[in-house]
């Protein structure tokens, strides 16, 4: 079976640099040349999943496990895909996919317990699935501990996500705080924790959290986005108008752009 060092040099940089129509192309090659390639088979579903074509990424990654069925990555892919799926399912549906998205996730972990997407995984499913179809606080909090012992950061991350997610601020407030402990240079974190700050309507201390993200890693789209928008609830009308200019001059073409075009037809 084809390894990661096999294909590494082109097409996993294809996926980090988010192109994935190119990745899909080249682990479909990859495939046609040798339909045993298991790897590039988990390669092309993760292309796939991320252009939102769920079934065919379904097919890809069943393939894989059809070649190889003890690789962690290959069952946690599986459960993934499937909980894209019944995401835009209905209900009878989502009762159908629910089991199999929670064996995908437990199969995962216990192949690598120390897969810590697979936990995170599980952590989700525990939190939001119905009681009817396992969701459990109690197990998912267990799975956070795990996470936690694993990465501190990201499961600090994970548990304020999900408070975010239920509008619980204060709580997710305490937990980026401990994820930023853990992590004090992570973008992403306080690019977040930011967002936090805004929706509790902390104009200064957002403002300040958009500008530190800045700081690390300059030209960030979402935290420019977000500045410009805590510029704009805190009144400072000439420079929200500027960082939006910002936003335009640095990602003119991204998924905010037309938006930030609105703003400064609207700003007086």
């Amino acid at each position: 079976m084809t390894t990661l060092a096999a294909v590494d040099s082109t097409g996993i940089k294809l996926l980090r640099d988010r192109e994935h129509e190119k990745a899909q192309a080249f682990f479909e090659s990859a495939v046609k040349k040798n339909p045993n390639d298991a790897e590039s088979q988990y390669y092309l579903a993760a292309a796939l999943l991320r252009q939102h074509k769920v079934d065919e990424a379904q097919d890809a990654i069943d393939e894989a496990l059809e070649r190889n069925d003890n690789v962690s990555k290959y069952h946690y892919m599986r459960g993934a895909i499937l909980g894209e799926k019944a995401m835009n399912a209905n209900v009878i549906s989502q009762g159908f996919l629910a089991p199999k998205i929670k064996n995908a996730f437990l199969r995962a972990a216990e192949l690598d317990p120390k897969n810590i997407d697979a936990h995170i995984g599980l952590f989700n499913y525990y939190m939001r699935a119905p009681g009817i179809m396992g969701g459990s606080e109690e197990k998912g909090l267990e799975e956070a501990k795990i996470i936690i012992g694993l990465d501190a950061h990201r499961g600090h991350m994970t548990l304020a996500g999900f408070h975010a997610s239920k509008k619980e601020w204060q709580k997710a407030e305490a937990e980026y705080k401990l994820a930023l402990a853990a992590d004090p240079k992570s973008v992403y974190g306080h690019y977040q924790y930011g967002r936090t700050l805004f929706n509790m309507e902390r104009w200064d201390s957002a403002i300040e959290k958009f500008q530190y993200t800045l700081y690390l890693e300059k030209n960030h789209p979402g935290s420019i986005w977000m500045l410009a928008a805590a510029y704009e609830k805190k009144g400072m009308t000439a420079k929200a108008k500027e960082t939006y200019q910002w936003l335009l001059q640095i990602d003119p073409k991204g998924r905010r752009a037309d938006d930030a075009r609105k703003k400064l037809s609207e700003l007086r």
